[in-house]
C-alpha cells in the first residue's frame, strides 16, 4: 500500500496507533467484542470511580478518622461579643419598650447577662408609669433580649426572670 505524502503510517492497521495508542488498544477490543460488553465495562467502572471521589468527599468531616490535616477544620466560634450598653438602648429605644402614652419616668435598668445559649444579653427594665386614665401605676418591668446592639424581644418579666433579685442603677434622661 503506498504511503500519502503527509499521511502517518498505518501501524496495526489503525493510523492513530503511533500518535494515541490507548485508542488503539480500544478499538482493538471493540473488534474482539462485537457486542460492546467492553464499553459497558469501561462506563461502569469510571462511574464507579467517579461515584468514589464524591463520596469520599463525605468521611472527609472534622470527625472523621483521617488525618488531622486531611479532615474538615471544625468552624472557629464567632469572637465574643460585648456586653451592650443598656441605659443606651433604652433610651434609643423608649418606645418600643413602654407604651408612649404611659410616660415612662424614673428609668433603672440591670446591667446585661448573657443568656443560657450565649448567643444573646438579657436585662432587666423598670419605670414607673401612668396608666390611660393618667392615674400613676405600680413599677412595671420589662425582660429584654439582645443580640448585636438592638432588643430582638421585649416582654413583661415574670416570676423566674429573676428580674426582682437584679441590682438596678437609674438611667438618666437625654438632654
Amino acid at each position: 500500500m503506498p504511503v500519502r505524502r503527509g499521511a502517518m503510517p498505518r501501524a496495526g492497521g489503525h493510523h492513530c496507533c503511533t500518535r494515541f495508542p490507548q485508542h488503539c488498544r480500544d478499538a482493538q477490543l471493540a473488534s474482539a467484542d462485537p457486542g460492546g460488553r467492553w464499553i459497558m465495562r469501561l462506563t461502569a467502572s469510571q462511574m464507579g470511580l467517579f461515584a468514589a471521589l464524591l463520596l469520599s468527599g463525605c468521611a472527609a468531616d472534622s470527625q472523621s478518622r483521617l488525618p488531622a490535616f486531611m479532615r474538615v477544620r471544625d468552624p472557629e466560634p464567632p469572637p465574643p461579643e460585648a456586653p451592650p450598653d443598656v441605659a443606651l438602648l433604652v433610651r434609643k429605644n423608649l418606645d418600643m419598650i413602654f407604651v408612649a402614652t404611659s410616660l415612662p419616668r424614673d428609668l433603672e435598668a440591670t446591667s446585661a447577662r448573657r443568656t443560657d445559649r450565649g448567643d444573646a444579653w438579657t436585662a432587666c427594665v423598670r419605670a414607673q408609669i401612668v396608666s390611660v386614665a393618667g392615674a400613676p401605676l405600680r413599677n412595671q418591668t420589662y425582660k429584654l433580649t439582645i443580640r448585636q446592639n438592638e432588643i430582638i424581644d421585649r416582654r413583661r418579666a415574670m416570676a423566674g426572670d429573676d428580674c426582682v433579685s437584679e441590682d438596678y442603677r437609674p438611667i438618666m434622661p437625654t438632654k
